[in-house]
């Protein structure tokens, strides 16, 4: 275990997204055994372990300066939070003479100019993890050896997790929550929008909340109009950790319909299946990419992301089996409260300095 580390990141909180949330659980709960030091380009406030800066020039220039700082300790470790900053993180690490970690997500490697950077990661060392099985698949497509990976799952936060299910009046329809970001397309909420426009006639389905805002926000609305879904369902927007949860306290079934694209990817893990089912929430998910690591058969049901039918058929039998979505909803519950929330962030610290 590193004693002193610098993290070189382009994303971290107060972004959302679950990039953020893992570097920042990687963070915080490897304190005090490891000093951190944070050097990103997202804006906010400024912490003495945490330095903002603008554009990737004045974030080489300030991991660079805190090569002598990292250099002082006994063993040092430079962190790099993304594949976009490995020649900023690798530039802090020479000049350090630590070694490198890198954390790989999934979609940042197929990416447009992925093949330089990793080319540049490559260069900087072989300590290399990803979040799931489809992304470390995905890396070694792209170049990195398989023998340098490994994979460490993400984990929950503790204030993610519910008190117990919410009950449903059997005489209404679902209530049913998406969280995502409204920008690459293998999401695949239009399937989402599709099946409530089947299901809200038959009382199945009572509303729809979008929680997740991005450049896609404008045309999922245009579809929601075009089925003439736009009075149940409800695009809420980027929201804040306490506005997320509250989202799903009042949800009935959480949907993750994300699905394999050619030009993008897919899903590097799912974290936000995690946290739906941690508020007690049954949930339906793609079977595609990362989400397959993320997802447990107690709570969750992987369906095929491009058959419509099958997840109609499997939000109908959840409107028409509430007993079986309580229990669903339960597991839920019960899988997150076994979850140390320190255990991956401890084991991820540990496979980017090993």
């Amino acid at each position: 275990m590193p004693d002193r580390a610098l993290l070189v990141t382009p994303d971290y909180p107060p972004r959302l997204g679950g990039i953020a949330r893992v570097l920042d659980a990687l963070v915080t709960a490897t304190r005090p055994a490891c000093e951190w030091h944070v050097v990103t380009t997202v804006e906010g406030p400024s912490t003495p372990d945490v330095e903002r800066v603008r554009g990737h020039v004045a974030l080489e220039r300030a991991a660079l300066a805190r090569a002598r700082w990292l250099s002082k300790a006994e063993r040092p470790l430079v962190v790099c939070g993304h594949l976009h900053v490995a020649g900023e993180a690798r530039s802090a690490a020479v000049a350090a003479r630590a070694p490198m970690g890198l954390l790989v997500y999934g979609a940042e490697i197929v990416s447009g100019g992925a093949r330089h950077r990793v080319a540049r990661a490559l260069s900087a060392g072989k300590r290399v993890v990803a979040i799931s099985s489809a992304t470390a698949e995905r890396a070694v497509r792209a170049g990195f050896r398989e023998e340098d990976l490994r994979i460490v799952h993400p984990s929950l936060r503790p204030d993610a997790r519910a008190v117990d299910p919410q009950p449903r009046d059997p005489r209404s329809g679902l209530r049913l929550v998406c969280v995502a970001r409204l920008t690459e397309s293998y999401k695949n909420l239009e399937l989402v929008l599709r099946a409530a426009a089947l299901l809200a006639p038959t009382g199945a389905v009572a509303d729809v909340t979008v929680v997740g805002d991005g450049p896609r926000r404008g045309a999922l609305e245009h579809k929601a109009a075009e089925l003439q879904v736009s009075d149940i369902v409800r695009f809420v927007g980027a929201a804040s950790d306490s506005e997320r949860f509250d989202a799903l306290s009042h949800a009935h079934v959480g949907l993750f319909p994300s699905r394999e694209t050619l030009g993008e990817g897919s899903e590097g893990y799912g974290l936000a299946t995690q946290e739906m089912a941690a508020a007690g929430l049954p949930v339906l998910a793609g079977r595609a990419g990362g989400t397959v690591d993320a997802v447990d058969d107690a709570w969750g049901v992987l369906l095929d992301p491009d058959d419509l039918r099958s997840w109609v058929v499997e939000l109908q039998a959840l409107a028409d089996e509430e007993p079986r979505r309580l229990r669903m909803g339960a597991a839920g519950i019960a899988w997150a409260e076994a979850v140390d929330p320190g255990d991956a962030p401890r084991r991820l610290l540990e496979a980017l300095a090993s």
